[in-house]
This record gives C-alpha cells, sequence and structure tokens, in this order.
C-alpha cells in the first residue's frame, strides 16, 4: 500500500504556530503533498509530523501560503522536482566529497 514517488511532492517551506501574531516566527519544515488524495501534511526539520490538511483544488507552487489546523504555512520551493523520470539519480549514492592530499596533516608537525 505504498504510494509511488510520483504520487507524492515534497516542497520547502515555513511555518508558524503563531497564527494571530503580527510578527510571526517563522521556522524551515517541509511539505509532502499527495497528489493522489490531495492531503498535505506538515513536517519539521527533523521529519516529524506536525499538522496535516486536505487541500482540494489547490495547486501548491511556490509563493502560496498555506493555512492549516494549527500553523501558517509559506511554500517556499518543490524539492527535487520531477521534472525527468529518470530514476537512477534516486539509486545512484552521493559522490563522497574530495580529499585533498595532506588535509589530514593539520595536527601533524609543520615542515621546516
Amino acid at each position: 500500500h505504498r504510494a509511488s514517488m510520483s504520487d507524492v511532492t515534497v516542497w520547502e517551506v515555513l511555518y508558524t504556530h503563531q497564527k494571530t501574531n503580527k510578527q510571526r516566527k517563522f521556522q524551515d519544515g517541509t511539505l509532502r503533498f499527495n497528489v493522489a488524495n490531495r492531503k498535505g501534511t506538515l513536517h519539521d526539520d527533523t521529519g516529524r509530523i506536525l499538522d496535516s490538511k486536505f487541500l482540494p483544488g489547490v495547486d501548491i507552487e511556490s509563493g502560496i501560503e498555506l493555512d492549516f489546523e494549527k500553523h501558517v504555512v509559506q511554500v517556499v520551493e518543490e524539492k527535487n522536482p520531477s521534472t525527468s523520470n529518470n530514476s537512477s539519480s534516486l539509486t545512484k549514492p552521493a559522490e563522497p566529497p574530495k580529499r585533498r592530499a595532506g588535509y589530514k596533516s593539520l595536527h601533524s608537525k609543520p615542515f621546516v
């Protein structure tokens, strides 16, 4: 019963629980939007679910503000937009950072 990746879009968002304050403090989070059932789920930056809401008739796009039950959510941009169906990018491991020769010699005695 797992939803395929193409059914869920993931968005970088800013959210706040201060719905009535004029000076609201926003935090980084993500919005997972299930295209099939039109449900948006708000996650904090550790991945914990904070809020969710069905969003019928709403097109998620950069710059819009969504009013959830307990949070105001500002959509920043889509993470990993599915512009191509190239699935090899999902399976290929990230390239390790290149180590420069002599990089570990920070604690060794300098050459004289």
